[in-house]
């Protein structure tokens, strides 16, 4: 199996609650969608988020990234992964690069699951009766203290722990 072309879009959202910070943020979210094709007849969904002003940078990256993919076999997730983090030359574990990855890797893993006819969950070891949960996305945003006080004990109500 090879995959043969891409299509990356900006899919834009409201936001449950705008961001807020020294620049104005709409009450939107916007995301970049990722459909990857293959010669089969496969397509694999990926999506990845980076907010604010830079999702066009995103957008950018995943192309880019995407062109390397192109004529590989994307149900060999981590040798893919592995190429791409070379082609990278050391980009880390974090920030645009990996935020563009992780839609890629999705991709993969949702042509892998269809080619295989088994879930993503399978593939990656099945299901779990529990996994804990934490939510430090509600707070480590830049809202304001008002809301961060507001949605702590909320969290917690909703069976967040607390340490």
């Amino acid at each position: 199996m090879k995959a043969t072309k891409w299509t990356t879009r900006v899919l834009q959202t409201p936001a449950d609650h705008p961001f807020v910070s020294g620049i104005p943020q709409p009450g939107t979210r916007e995301f970049v969608t990722l459909e990857l094709d293959t010669d089969e007849g496969i397509q694999g969904i990926g999506i990845t988020f980076f907010g604010g002003p830079l999702t066009g940078a995103l957008r950018s990256a995943v192309d880019s990234l995407c062109e390397l993919v192109i004529g590989e076999d994307p149900t060999q997730v981590e040798a893919v992964v592995d190429k791409l983090r070379l082609a990278a030359s050391g980009a880390g574990p974090e920030g645009i690069f990996t935020l563009a990855l992780s839609a890629i890797d999705m991709a993969m893993w949702d042509i892998k699951g269809k080619a295989l006819n088994q879930s993503v969950c399978s593939l990656l070891g099945g299901h779990r009766d529990r996994v804990v949960t934490y939510a430090s996305g509600a707070l480590m945003r830049p809202f304001n203290l008002e809301f961060m006080a507001d949605m702590a004990p909320k969290l917690v109500g909703d069976g967040f722990p607390t340490r």
